[in-house]
């Protein structure tokens, strides 16, 4: 899968959409989000803490700030953790449009950060 890994930018690059996303499905339902990858951690409070740290530093900005002027407003984390399906939630963080140069190539996040900051935005804490 790695050569069809590696097809995959040329397909974009060449305009080759239909092509494209054929392959994409075709990998992702080789290749499912497994959730519990990054769902099933033991966490400590500090850990949870860090978790908070990381959303404040990474999300909090764009995410929990009213943006009614803006044109594609942001939903808070806090509120999407809260109330969406916590496979849907994390499949969203991991797979997801990350909004800032500083993650949106590169994501410096590890599995155990999105499970912390997850637990976080569950947390009472975060408001």
């Amino acid at each position: 899968d790695a050569s069809a890994l590696d097809l995959l930018p040329k397909l974009f690059a060449d305009n080759k959409l239909k092509e494209l996303e054929c392959r994409l499905s075709a990998l992702s339902k080789r290749y499912p989000f497994n959730a519990s990858f990054y769902l099933d951690f033991k966490l400590t409070q500090r850990e949870v803490e860090e978790g908070g740290a990381i959303h404040d530093f990474y999300c909090k900005s764009c995410h929990e700030n009213a943006q009614s002027m803006s044109e594609m407003p942001l939903q808070s984390l806090r509120f999407m953790a809260q109330t969406l399906d916590s496979k849907e939630f994390m499949a969203r963080m991991v797979l997801g449009v990350k909004g800032t140069s500083v993650i949106a190539l590169r994501n410096p996040l590890k599995r155990k950060n999105f499970a912390s900051m997850y637990r976080y935005l569950l947390s009472s804490k975060s408001k």
